[in-house]
């Protein structure tokens, strides 16, 4: 099950400060973690007014939103974190077609080359936009993992190429293929200074793995079907050709 939940500033600033200290770097040196620094409320709250117009019990989503914000501003008194992330091992992927299709209405095998390609992206347990996703990724979860576990997380993966394949008389071909996929969770933790602002989201991420993450390898193959009888009967089939046509799924 996933699940996501929020903590108040007063009751968890003790434990934000004990958690981001244990994983290491998450609170910025320059951090003051004093709650009673009155100086430093005065400017932190000024910066939210300026960059947000004020928070008040902000939703999952918001948190993620403001957390971007924070990375593309870079403000002198706000942080965004990804912590304690935990990252399972890698697996393969859904199938899903990648190329045109390939329709045979000829009366003889057709064997050729079919192009294809495919980029799979990342989902996120936080409902947000996939921007917001992909510049957290990028910009404050990979470090963390990459702190924690030695490589970099990868917010999209791209590939293509072509393979061989044959489509029997009154058959339609494709490729479909798999990608190598593996999943982070951690917490979102958006806060300040003085902690106060201290606002945490735990969160899912699944993204594309490199080829053979956990000996886990990416996967491309040829498919095949029978025609339905209104392609048999479409205009193309009298034809008598070998047609590429876009993907169409079948129900």
């Amino acid at each position: 099950m996933i699940w996501s939940r929020r903590y108040g500033v007063r009751a968890l600033a003790a434990l934000a400060v004990t958690t981001a200290a244990a994983v290491g770097g998450t609170l910025p040196a320059s951090a003051d973690t004093n709650p009673g620094n009155s100086d430093v409320n005065a400017e932190v709250k000024a910066e939210v007014k300026k960059l947000f117009g004020g928070i008040d019990h902000p939703s999952d989503a918001q948190i993620l939103d403001y957390c971007q914000k924070v990375v593309t501003d870079k403000p002198d008194h706000l942080y965004c974190t990804f912590d304690n992330p935990v990252v399972d091992k890698a697996y393969l992927g859904n199938y899903h077609p990648a190329s045109d299709d390939l329709y045979n209405y000829t009366s003889s095998d057709a064997t050729q080359q079919l192009n294809w390609s495919d980029t799979v992206g990342s989902t996120n347990t936080v409902e947000v936009s996939a921007s917001v996703t992909a510049t957290l990724i990028d910009k404050v979860l990979s470090a963390s993992v990459s702190a924690k576990y030695g490589y970099t997380w990868s917010n999209s993966h791209s590939e293509g190429g072509s393979i061989g394949i044959t489509v029997k008389p009154g058959e339609v071909g494709w490729i479909d293929r798999a990608q190598a996929m593996h999943k982070v969770t951690g917490t979102w933790h958006f806060y300040s200074d003085g902690l106060v602002i201290n606002e945490q989201v735990k969160g899912t991420i699944v993204s594309p793995a490199d080829n053979g993450t956990d000996g886990v390898r990416n996967a491309v193959v040829a498919k095949t079907r029978k025609m339905t009888a209104n392609e048999k009967g479409s205009s193309d089939a009298r034809l008598g050709k070998v047609l590429t046509k876009p993907h169409v799924s079948q129900g």
